[in-house]
């Protein structure tokens, strides 16, 4: 009745109990636990157990919701939902890793020490991935760095990063650049926008 499946097992779900092929990978700290969408161009298999684990936490909060609601007429359906949401909220934090898995990926295969594009990247994951690729070209630039600028060699030169004008974003108005644009200056940074590349100075 409800449509509920109670199933007795109370370990936490791991990567290899969606994707058995799958090896261990890195972590991402990261400041929600609401995966981005997976719909971009990025790694299929990354992609595909990204997809899986989503799947699989709507499922567990599906469950958690039914027994939440027989939980007035029967007190073990209050644990049962527990469980079902704590499992949802653990494949939350996994389809969430995969996606900046994949969003890293791409980023990687795109961009270069003094440039990045961002194109295919979601919003979230594009500000996150901005945030460490400024930081790291700052920390690269050593001595060239003069009173919080880029040296007399490279000026007019700075980090690149290409938001892309929008076009794709729903009802034609940019997401990310805006995003990655107040991200970099709540930072402090001295920044040049276009609108579509965004030039980091210092």
């Amino acid at each position: 009745a409800g449509g509920l499946q109670v199933i007795p097992v109370y370990a936490r779900p791991t990567l290899s109990d969606i994707d058995p092929e799958s090896s261990p990978r890195k972590t991402h700290s990261a400041g929600t636990s609401q995966p981005p969408s997976l719909a971009s161009p990025i790694d299929p298999t990354t992609a595909l157990r990204g997809n899986a684990y989503a799947a699989a936490r709507a499922q567990a909060f599906a469950q958690a919701s039914a027994a939440h609601r027989r939980a007035g007429s029967d007190r073990l359906m209050g644990g049962a939902a527990a469980h079902y949401s704590q499992v949802g909220r653990d494949l939350s934090a996994l389809a969430f890793g995969a996606s900046a898995d994949a969003a890293d990926a791409l980023a990687d295969r795109q961009s270069s020490s003094t440039h990045l594009d961002l194109h295919g990247i979601d919003v979230l994951n594009g500000v996150r991935i901005a945030q460490e690729r400024v930081e790291d070209w700052w920390y690269r630039m050593g001595e060239s760095k003069v009173n919080g600028r880029v040296g007399a060699d490279d000026r007019g030169a700075g980090f690149s990063i290409v938001v892309g004008a929008g076009k794709h974003s729903a009802g034609g108005r940019a997401k990310l650049g805006p995003a990655v644009n107040k991200m970099l200056k709540s930072e402090g940074w001295r920044v040049e926008s276009s609108g579509a590349v965004i030039v980091v100075k210092g």
